[in-house]
């Protein structure tokens, strides 16, 4: 099985899933702390619910770091869903794919 970083996964966050989403976010510009959750709030609007739809590789880019064998895990379940394929999102690869499937379907 062939997965495209870019597909847009679900993940429901634990307690923990959400800190980390937070903390990541959370920086420091011109001296002041820049809080997380004004972000979270901005680009995952379903995350203080812990409900989050991303893309996979923003998914490995937040959480990959925080995750480590035997540790506290992020999600609830342990689980993510991968969503169907949009050709219309913009994703890298899925409009090519789109694309060869009508020219194949055209012949």
């Amino acid at each position: 099985m062939k997965i495209n970083l870019n597909r847009r996964v679900r993940v429901k966050l634990n307690r923990h899933g959400q800190n980390i989403l937070v903390n990541f976010y959370s920086r420091v510009v011109f001296g002041h702390i820049q809080d997380g959750r004004e972000y979270c709030d901005a680009v995952y609007s379903g995350w203080r619910d812990g409900l989050i739809e991303t893309q996979l590789w923003n998914i490995f880019e937040v959480f990959g770091p925080k995750m480590l064998l035997g540790g506290a895990i992020p999600f609830e379940l342990n689980e993510l869903e991968l969503l169907p394929d949009d050709p219309f999102s913009g994703d890298v690869g899925r409009a090519e794919t789109s694309v060869q499937q009508n020219a194949e379907v055209s012949k």
